[in-house]
């Protein structure tokens, strides 16, 4: 069976993408996060069913996300967090922490520069529909869809670096291909 993988932009507006096997064919299922506490732990478990043989790409949370922020809207975002690293560990499942830039470096999706945070959003939901073009991408699943490409391509590339004794050489994260 094929693992299942994938992708959680954790944020308050954030989702999950995953990719599994469904009758011999690789499908795609992305939602924004649910609400509360149980609701996340049921759709990692019940609707994703994460199990040990999976992989999820989670965007790691730091302790500063911009600009100042209010104490109580920090101390959510890190409950949430929390909570999704929590249910992932529930699951068995392997879990990869991964930066922003990382990801974002890994599928050449550029910096955000001089953009307002609207217009970096914008162009992370374009750079979305492009490598999903049968998806629907919103601003709410974006970078759970880049997330999960990531992940995918970092399998990928781990895969085809494992030599014949199982050991994986390290790798260089190249440019994502052009669709």
């Amino acid at each position: 069976m094929m693992p299942r993988i994938a992708g959680i932009d954790p944020g308050k507006s954030g989702a999950a993408a995953i990719r599994y096997r469904f009758n011999s064919e690789d499908e795609v299922y992305c939602a924004p996060l649910p609400g509360g506490e149980g609701e996340i732990v049921v759709m990692l478990t019940e609707l994703f069913k994460l199990g040990p043989d999976d992989v999820v790409y989670i965007e790691q949370v730091s302790g500063f996300i911009g600009k100042e922020h209010p104490g109580s809207r920090m101390f959510t975002f890190g409950m949430n967090y929390g909570i999704l690293l929590g249910a992932l560990e529930c699951t068995k499942c392997r879990i990869v922490k991964v930066r922003p830039q990382a990801w974002q470096k890994g599928l050449g999706l550029g910096s955000r520069g001089s953009r307002s945070r609207t217009e970096w959003k914008r162009h992370l939901k374009e750079e979305a529909k492009r490598l999903w073009p049968g998806e629907r991408i919103t601003l709410t699943t974006a970078d759970a869809y880049l997330i999960l490409a990531y992940a995918l391509k970092k399998e990928k590339n781990q895969k085809n670096s494992t030599n014949q004794d199982g050991c994986t050489k390290a790798e260089a994260v190249p440019a994502m291909e052009e669709s």
